[in-house]
């Protein structure tokens, strides 16, 4: 199998608990860029904030594309293109809210680097400034209406989850689609959208077969890019539903550089 582009999941696969890379990470990744292959993120990250962190992960020159906003978007870092697909309706997001609101949960909205939020918490002004982000408080009903957006989010505390859950449930709207994306976080999409559409979009945009692609998940928002792909690995700290589409697991987490032991010892071995 000759893989021509390998695509990672950010938090959890390839950056470490303390949203960062490792020396021997950067080091791998170089070596994948000499050796033609091209290196792509897949998340659910705005492209501006993935833009700003690039640098001081040491991946600036190492990155080309970016499939952000959990596959609504495509950005070539290269060309400075932004393509967006399947865009929602804020006015069906307004239901999405009356169905939620009687719960401690905060609705989020990003539009480049602004995330409007339905409450400033102390944590996401310290987690914004990580991301490279400005945080505007609003109304968030009245900020919806008449606006179209690419994903919208739902944060809470972990252990009330397993209600997001059942109450997702109980939700209908055919344009939308709901899924977890980590321990404390639930998002919707258009119903056309995941990671795997954005990877197809990318495989068109460089001529080449998603047999001929590798990537790497470790949460549900990952399944459908994992699916579609010749080589899909789920992280050894991933959730036990990415796992169970994966081809292979790596034997090392997101903190003990997972992603760059696999690289190294399966892929850039396939071409020496």
């Amino acid at each position: 199998m000759t893989i021509k582009a390998i695509i990672t999941d950010l938090d959890g696969t390839l950056l470490n608990s303390n949203k960062q890379t490792s020396a021997y990470t950067k080091h791998v990744l170089e070596r994948t860029r000499k050796e033609g292959i091209h290196f792509c993120m897949a998340t659910g990250r705005c492209p501006e904030s993935v833009e700003y962190k690039l640098e001081e992960w040491g991946l600036d020159e190492n990155i080309q594309f970016i499939l952000a906003m959990n596959g609504s978007t495509l950005y070539d870092r290269k060309e400075k293109y932004r393509q967006d697909f399947h865009m929602m309706s804020g006015d069906a997001l307004i239901e999405v809210v009356k169905h939620f609101e009687d719960l401690p949960v905060l609705f989020q909205v990003l539009y480049g680097p602004a995330r409007y939020t339905s409450k400033i918490t102390p944590e996401w002004i310290q987690r914004s400034k990580l991301f490279g982000e400005t945080l505007i408080q609003v109304d968030m009903k009245e900020f919806l209406h008449h606006r179209i957006t690419n994903k919208f989010i739902l944060l809470f505390e972990p252990d009330l989850m397993p209600v997001i859950l059942e109450r997702a449930r109980h939700f209908h709207d055919a344009s939308l689609y709901g899924f977890p994306s980590g321990k404390d976080c639930f998002e919707y999409v258009d119903s056309h959208i995941n990671k795997g559409f954005a990877v197809q979009k990318l495989a068109d945009l460089l001529n080449i077969r998603m047999d001929e692609i590798a990537a790497f998940g470790d949460a549900g928002n990952d399944i459908e890019m994992l699916e579609s792909v010749g080589l899909s690995v789920a992280m050894k700290n991933g959730s036990d539903a990415i796992k169970a589409v994966a081809m292979y697991q790596t034997d090392y987490d997101n903190n003990e550089d997972g992603v760059a032991h696999f690289i190294e010892d399966h892929i850039l071995k396939m071409d020496d």
